[in-house]
């Protein structure tokens, strides 16, 4: 058995199942999110089942319901920072074809920037509210 065999191992053993089951249901929102993201390129269905392992693997290895909850937050926040990458990325593969023109023409519109700074402010409140929580004394426990 090798070390990374036994890590996992240890990993599994020390799984707690309620913090388990809370990453498993968490992730089912940031994996539509991702699946919305990616419906412009026909992979909605890839999309959700890698989504939703990928976000239930980082949430899983939290040790406790809190830290699930600040991660989820801080995922969501992510996702939320690269929405305007995911929009524009159609037009962007096809700049030159169709009338576009070029991707730093397209990119570069007064409009695209504004949308990108929307999305950041968006993704701030997420992220504030995690390091908020990641700062309280809220779910510490007694």
């Amino acid at each position: 058995m090798t070390t990374a065999d036994r890590s996992l191992r240890d990993r599994v053993d020390q799984l707690d199942a309620k913090t388990a089951v809370l990453a498993v249901v968490l992730g089912i929102v940031p994996a539509w999110y991702v699946s919305w993201l990616l419906a412009d390129f026909s992979l909605r269905g890839v999309g959700f089942a890698l989504g939703w392992i990928a976000a239930s693997w980082v949430l899983v290895d939290r040790t406790w319901p809190r830290d699930v909850g600040i991660a989820w937050l801080r995922l969501l926040a992510g996702l939320v920072l690269l929405t305007p990458i995911f929009l524009e990325l159609p037009f962007i593969l096809n700049a030159g074809r169709f009338g576009i023109g070029t991707v730093a023409d397209f990119v570069l519109t007064e409009s695209n920037l504004i949308t990108v700074v929307v999305f950041a402010i968006l993704a701030a409140v997420p992220a504030g509210i995690a390091r908020w929580l990641a700062h309280s004394d809220i779910g510490t426990g007694p």
